[in-house]
């Protein structure tokens, strides 16, 4: 029996969720299981900290370490796909590039995401879908937020971002879980689509 979020170190619950993620993939969605990719180099980690200015959270690392993301055009669930720790950089560096003059109305409240910039530098996208919009682990949270939470941020800023869970390792404990007990439907192409909002 799977344990998801209960003690122990970020590791162990990294390589549970993943050990589930694969089984679902495997027998439900074989192109996305084929298309997770091999670890991530430790060389493209510390560069995209370097980029960031800020460590990952241990349980990204741990993920990273297991599966560099998934090929380009292929769907973990709801139309995201993970990015690898370069795709990481590349999309940071493009969202800290984009020159909004003004952000306009305030997206947000500020409680547990900062609402004052479009992007922020503790914003590290882990996830893109075909429209260019990201899931994100936040590194600069508001003051009722947690470091490395979870939320999806969309290129126009509708809908507002909310947190959808409070850590990157509770993220992918929660979308293990999810699949774990079949709390999803499959579309015509195969793609995964949660009951449980996630992205």
């Amino acid at each position: 029996m799977f344990s998801f979020g209960g003690g122990g170190g970020s590791m162990r619950r990294v390589v549970t969720a993943w050990k589930v993620i694969e089984g679902v993939l495997k027998e439900n969605a074989h192109s996305a299981y084929k298309a997770l990719r091999p670890p991530a180099r430790m060389a493209d980690i510390r560069e995209l900290e370097e980029l960031i200015g800020t460590r990952l959270p241990q349980a990204l690392v741990m993920s990273l370490r297991m599966h560099d993301g998934m090929r380009s055009g292929v769907d973990l669930v709801d139309y995201n796909t993970l990015l690898s720790a370069a795709e990481m950089a590349k999309r940071w560096l493009i969202t800290m590039g984009n020159p909004w003059d003004d952000p306009g109305r305030r997206l947000i409240d500020g409680k547990r995401i900062k609402g004052d910039l479009r992007w922020r530098q503790g914003w590290v996208p882990i996830a893109v879908d075909a429209g260019g919009n990201l899931l994100a682990v936040d590194l600069d949270p508001g003051p009722a937020g947690t470091r490395s939470q979870v939320f999806p941020w969309q290129n126009y800023g509708s809908p507002p971002p909310k947190v959808v869970a409070k850590s990157y390792a509770a993220w992918l404990d929660a979308v293990a879980e999810e699949l774990l007990h079949r709390r999803f439907t499959l579309d015509e192409w195969g793609g995964i689509h949660l009951r449980k909002r996630l992205a």
